[in-house]
């Protein structure tokens, strides 16, 4: 066996990797824009692979597809935009989500979104620790109004997920919030696995690597 293939051998095959389906939020959804919620309930949201959801009774949340403003690199071609009258429960609130298609991220994978947060709004943004959308992770964060446009950076600090969630909720109960949200991107983290056998076939290959030495010339001593 070659060198190099005993390299390729410790290492494992690449994963088969995470796609997350109109990222860019570019394409329209089948049941058109805008598309509205009301009560306790969810579905297909305006944008093409996106979910909308409301968790409280009576109160509603409207994504629509519309012109993106977003002025920051990658942004451009269509935005979603998102209200709702729907408060922070205590511990979730109403808003819209993303599934994963392919390979759970692993731990410690970095995101990020641009998003342009109506006054007086705040929202949760981040990945949630299993499908079934039952806790953000610990690399979420909170983000309020700063005027315009902001990148936001979220990670997972605990646990592989499969599926990306912004929750928005009012400072004051009735009161309408909302946000517009553009280019997702994600950059998925290295196993550790895959990283320490990878250490190790390059030590290995190394070790193979023919040594240079001193050439002894094997005619004889010099002649006078």
């Amino acid at each position: 066996m070659s060198a190099a293939a005993l390299v390729l051998s410790l290492v494992p095959l690449g994963r088969a990797g995470t796609i997350f389906p109109n990222a860019n939020l570019d394409t329209i959804g089948p049941l058109g824009t805008p598309v509205t919620n009301i009560g306790i309930s969810g579905g297909p949201s305006a944008a093409d692979s996106w979910l909308q959801n409301t968790i409280v009774q009576d109160r509603f949340l409207t994504t629509d597809m519309v012109a993106s403003n977003d002025p920051l690199p990658g942004g451009g071609g269509m935005m979603m935009r998102v209200l709702t009258n729907a408060p922070w429960t205590g511990s979730a609130g109403s808003g819209i989500g993303l599934v994963t298609v392919g390979d759970p991220l692993p731990v410690g994978s970095l995101g990020s979104i641009d998003l342009n947060v109506n006054a007086g709004t705040t929202v949760l943004v981040g990945w949630v620790v299993n499908n079934g959308g039952t806790a953000f992770d610990l690399g979420s964060v909170f983000v309020s109004s700063n005027g315009g446009w902001q990148r936001v950076f979220f990670t997972n600090n605990t646990t592989p997920t499969g599926l990306f969630e912004i929750e928005a909720f009012a400072f004051s109960t009735g009161a309408t919030g909302g946000f517009d949200a553009d280019n997702l991107q994600f950059t998925a983290s290295p196993e550790p696995t895959s990283l320490a056998l990878l250490g190790v076939g390059l030590c290995v290959l190394a070790l193979l690597k023919p040594k240079r030495g001193i050439r002894i010339n094997s005619s004889g001593p010099p002649r006078g």
